[in-house]
């Protein structure tokens, strides 16, 4: 039998389709104070966010008489006619947060207009207005949650760890402190201040205050029905943390995935795209919680993005991460690679630069053995024995001090007789550094480009990517003024 549910019960089911954690509270109750207007905003946890969410702006407020009218489903200020869908430019526009919020919790609402001299308090328990008053307050809107999924026993069982909710909350604000720098955000849990934003509209200083790093890389471009911006943060991450914002709203798209993932194979940089779209071009009510973006022109933004990070080399990028800017210019003399940056020029000693590289790698990975076509045996003491195996030599007893070598280090590039012979006669416990030595590339070796971008973002991703294991540089840089006096500039 098909039958009408009753609307408590609808009304659930459309709560649970808007919030589904402590940060679903904290998305739609802070997208409204967005949407009002509001210059200033306070977030406040208490516990994981179940026991109480306060979200405090200085926006627009609510009158009087419409308070109410806030509290019902499908009610909003945002959208008038079926054209409006076609072109939202407001964060919150669906008319569920509030109503869906108020059937899940207990709900008070301070609020008041600027053209009010009292504003007006209303108390909801399980969705029904159980209160309603006037009182003096400031201009704008508090809104405090409590008691979260509080008879909904089945929804908090599916809730993580506190950490983890509290995690996701930060992430939320995080990105709202990225997306609108011209608002003041505050986060504050369980009455310690977390996150902080002066909101004076730069954009790289938001992004500063999130990932404490100074030193943004920004790209931009404008297109016939798109603009796209990129800001690049030196450190490494994978795909799945790629920050988009579209029209300023936190999404996901796998086309921009793709775009990015192309852009920089393997391993690439913290990335935020903004990409700033007329809102008839994508359709944002593709997800329940508007998560997901659909383009109209998909292969326009996958071709827009790819160009946009396409104009910075890969080397460059991976120069920056190391805290250069590093554009590869070519090879001198088949030693050192010549790299451009923001204030000179760099030589990099090709093989100085692979034996760090090689030296971290063995050390981090271990030692990969290749087999001999004929075992040679040798004369060691059992401690040199034990010595080789820890670097993956393989060496068996072949009875008094001799051994049979039957298989040797992938990195080495030598005559394994001669570097044994070498290791005896030298300091055995460099055996790493003479093996990362035999292994790095070697002077008058010609590179290609691609090698020369690979070499450099290998040597960056090290803990000490300026020197040798031997302690020699690993480059040196001509400073911009140094070389315009040299040339009486």
């Amino acid at each position: 039998m098909i039958r009408v549910l009753p609307e408590e019960i609808a009304s659930k089911i459309a709560a649970g389709e808007v919030i589904e954690r402590p940060s679903s509270v904290v998305k739609e109750l802070v997208e409204n104070s967005i949407d009002a207007g509001a210059k200033n905003i306070i977030v406040e946890v208490v516990g994981d966010g179940t026991k109480l969410i306060r979200v405090k702006d200085d926006g627009e407020g609510i009158k009087y008489d419409e308070v109410e009218l806030a509290f019902q489903r499908f009610s909003t200020s945002k959208i008038k006619t079926t054209q409006d869908l076609e072109n939202i430019t407001s964060l919150g526009f669906r008319g569920e947060a509030l109503p869906s919020i108020a059937s899940v919790s207990e709900v008070s609402m301070t609020t008041r207009t600027e053209d009010e001299k009292l504003g007006t308090l209303i108390h909801l328990k399980k969705g029904k207005v159980i209160g309603k008053t006037r009182l003096p307050c400031d201009k704008g809107t508090t809104v405090v949650v409590r008691n979260l999924f509080k008879d909904f026993p089945a929804r908090l069982k599916f809730l993580k760890s506190k950490r983890t909710e509290l995690s996701h909350i930060i992430e939320l604000v995080s990105n709202f402190i990225i997306s609108f720098p011209e608002i003041s955000f505050t986060l504050i849990i369980d009455g310690r201040r977390v996150l902080y934003s002066e909101g004076t509209n730069d954009k790289i200083k938001a992004i500063s205050s999130i990932y404490g790093e100074t030193r943004i890389k920004k790209l931009e471009k404008k297109y016939e029905n798109f603009e796209i911006e990129a800001f690049i943060i030196p450190r490494w991450k994978t795909k799945k943390e790629i920050t988009l914002f579209v029209n300023r709203r936190w999404v996901r798209s796998d086309m921009v995935n793709k775009a990015v993932s192309q852009a920089f194979k393997g391993k690439y940089p913290a990335l935020i795209l903004n990409i700033s779209i007329n809102p008839s071009e994508i359709d944002i009510n593709i997800h329940p919680q508007k998560r997901e973006v659909k383009f109209r022109d998909e292969w326009g933004i996958f071709e827009g993005v790819l160009e946009v990070l396409g104009n910075i080399s890969r080397a460059e990028v991976i120069g920056f991460l190391g805290g250069l800017s590093l554009r590869v210019i070519g090879q001198f003399q088949g030693k050192y690679i010549i790299c451009e940056g923001e204030d000179g020029v760099y030589l990099i000693d090709q093989h100085a630069a692979h034996e760090r590289v090689l030296y971290e790698e063995l050390r981090g990975r271990g030692y990969s053995p290749q087999g001999l076509l004929e075992p040679v045996i040798f004369e060691l003491s059992p401690r040199e024995a034990s010595l080789f195996r820890e670097h993956g030599f393989e060496v068996e007893e072949f009875g008094g001090n001799s051994f049979i070598l039957r298989a040797v280090p992938l990195v080495l590039k030598d005559d394994p007789v001669s570097f044994i012979k070498g290791s005896l006669s030298g300091d055995m416990g460099e055996l790493s550094i003479s093996l990362a030595c035999s292994g790095a590339v070697k002077a008058g070796q010609v590179l290609s480009s691609m090698e020369m971008e690979e070499l450099i973002r290998r040597l960056f991703e090290c803990e000490e990517p300026f020197t040798c294991p031997h302690g020699r540089p690993t480059l040196i840089k001509f400073e911009l003024s140094e070389l315009e006096r040299s040339f009486g500039r």
